[in-house]
């Protein structure tokens, strides 16, 4: 695995906003959520989406889970 040092500054600033990304889930985990609420961020996270293509995937895939769960 490359070292930080030897990454390009687009890889760095790359692995950053993961970073921050990892951060900002441990918070919403540390909060204490169930997986249903788990779903829902999710879901809404996904309505904020630039990509229209992939908003409404992750919107469909929400709801098949959510009715596969009604139908058990």
């Amino acid at each position: 695995m490359k070292e930080l040092k030897d990454l390009t500054e687009t890889e760095q600033v790359g692995v950053l906003h993961k970073s921050i990304s990892r951060e900002i889930v441990q918070e919403i985990m540390n909060y204490g959520v169930t997986q249903q609420q788990i779903l829902d961020i999710i879901n809404l996270l996904a309505l904020e989406l630039e990509d229209n293509n992939m908003m409404r995937s992750i919107v469909d895939l929400c709801k098949s889970n959510k009715t596969e769960k009604l139908h058990v």
